[in-house]
């Protein structure tokens, strides 16, 4: 297993959701805690990847069954972020998908510098399963985001807040509860992540 797991009150389990579509979900739960957070990241804390060098691609096929609300609030975020901060927007630098009580629709957000950019696009959080995926372009000048294949509203996001291409990130997802004692969980079936190099040599 390549994840390093970091949980304070999360737990984690393999095929509680399973089904005949889906073979092998992976699950992180909150339990009844109320300011739980957990996340589950490539590498160790010196990071794993960095933007820049050539194409860069984020995929992970998940499912949110019960979506923050006033009564349970939680922030659910995927993609890339400093090793240190995989289930929050603390850092320096990131590119994610986020998910919280402030929108019922998918949010995008770059960092780079401790300066982010965070925008609500017009695509709807489902409750079922949803393939999101980050392409960077091989300069890191521009990141799209997309959700079952169709570029969301909030893409793409350009400027100074995309991380340099010195900035090391890990990738992963995680979830942090910040009110209410029922559980929440992500389900996971794959994540995918691909780089072609622009010099491999």
């Amino acid at each position: 297993t390549i994840f390093s797991e970091v949980f304070s009150g999360v737990s984690s389990t393999s095929g509680t959701g399973n089904d005949k579509d889906h073979p092998g979900v992976y699950s992180i739960s909150t339990g009844s805690s109320a300011t739980s957070t957990g996340y589950l990241r490539v590498g160790n804390s010196s990071g794993t990847v960095m933007v820049g060098g050539g194409t860069l691609i984020y995929e992970q096929l998940i499912r949110i069954p019960n979506l923050s609300d006033g009564s349970q609030t939680f922030t659910a975020q995927f993609g890339f972020f400093e090793p240190s901060y995989g289930a929050g927007t603390g850092g320096n630098h990131n590119i994610k998908f986020i998910h919280d009580s402030t929108s019922g629709n998918w949010q995008t957000s770059i960092k780079n510098g401790g300066v982010m950019t965070t925008t609500a696009s017009s695509t709807a959080v489902s409750t079922g399963w949803q393939k999101i995926r980050i392409v960077i372009n091989a300069d890191r000048t521009s990141v799209s985001f997309f959700v079952n294949g169709t570029e969301i509203s909030s893409s793409p996001m350009t400027g100074s807040n995309i991380p340099d291409n010195t900035d090391a990130m890990s990738f992963g997802w995680g979830i942090t509860k910040s009110f209410g004692t029922t559980a929440r969980t992500i389900d996971t079936d794959y994540v995918f992540i691909y780089q072609k190099l622009t010099n491999p040599t």
